[in-house]
């Protein structure tokens, strides 16, 4: 219910301005059962999106830009690695 929510005020504040805000979700994957978190993966809203996640993502996930954590470091995927959908 929560995760429907601040999509529908994303989607308000985006008709109210005329450009979609920032949408970050804050590891919500974890919270999300696979079929789940295919759903919402696939029905993102236009506009910047930024997804942390401690779980892995779905097979079919799509994304334009990853970035890892290990040990403190951060890293950028290889955008070979990287499979954009948009």
């Amino acid at each position: 219910m929560a995760l429907a929510l601040r999509l529908a005020v994303h989607r308000a504040v985006g008709a109210a301005h005329g450009s979609p805000p920032v949408l970050i979700l804050d590891d919500v994957l974890s919270e999300l059962d696979p079929d789940r978190a295919r759903a919402l993966l696939a029905h993102v809203p236009d506009g910047q999106v930024i997804i942390t996640t401690a779980s892995p993502l779905p097979a079919d996930a799509r994304w334009d830009d990853m970035w890892m954590v290990t040990d403190g470091t951060l890293t950028r995927v290889p955008t070979e690695t990287s499979r954009s959908g948009r």
